[in-house]
Order: structure tokens, then C-alpha cells, then sequence
């Protein structure tokens, strides 16, 4: 989402900016500290003057704009993101 709203420069001036434990690699399958998440939206925040609320709602409709895209299934019916939360465990399980 940084990339496509802020722009490449601006994603690698906050992960060049922000120290990382995991030295800002992710992988799919990997797990991450929620502090590392906190440090890079905070500084994206001092970067754009955008406050950490905004970043975060922006960053949950650009989220479950991808998941409706990628999984169409796991949406029919759902009319809000509340309703697919509580739907979530009877696609999974």
C-alpha cells in the first residue's frame, strides 16, 4: 500500500529510516514482532504528516479491497468488514 499511495521513494526512505529486527524482509509465511509494524507506521506518519489513524484505516480498506479481489468467495454476502470477520472461521475450518 505505500508503494502504490506514497510512492517507491517514500517506501524505502521509512524502511531505510526505521530499524528493524527483521531488517524489513518478510516473507508470507514468516512471523513478525506487531512493534515492528507500529515503528514502520509511525514513521510513514512523521514522513507524509498523515496521522497513524488515517494510515491505518487507509491500510484496512486497501487490505480488504486485495482480500475481496483474491478470495470473492469469502465475501458473498458480507456487507461489511465486521461480517467478514465473523465468517472467517467457516471458510477456514
Amino acid at each position: 500500500m505505500v508503494e502504490v499511495t506514497f510512492g517507491r521513494d517514500m517506501m524505502d526512505n521509512v524502511f531505510d529510516s526505521v530499524e528493524l529486527p527483521s531488517g524489513g524482509m518478510y516473507t508470507s509465511f514468516g512471523t513478525y514482532s506487531a512493534t515492528e509494524l507500529l515503528d514502520i507506521v509511525g514513521r510513514l506518519s512523521e514522513l507524509t504528516g498523515t496521522s497513524v489513524h488515517d494510515l491505518v484505516m487507509a491500510y484496512g480498506r486497501y487490505l480488504f479491497g486485495r482480500f475481496k479481489v483474491l478470495y470473492p468467495a469469502m465475501f458473498e454476502g458480507v456487507t461489511c468488514a465486521l461480517d467478514f470477520i465473523e465468517s472467517v472461521e467457516t471458510h477456514i475450518h
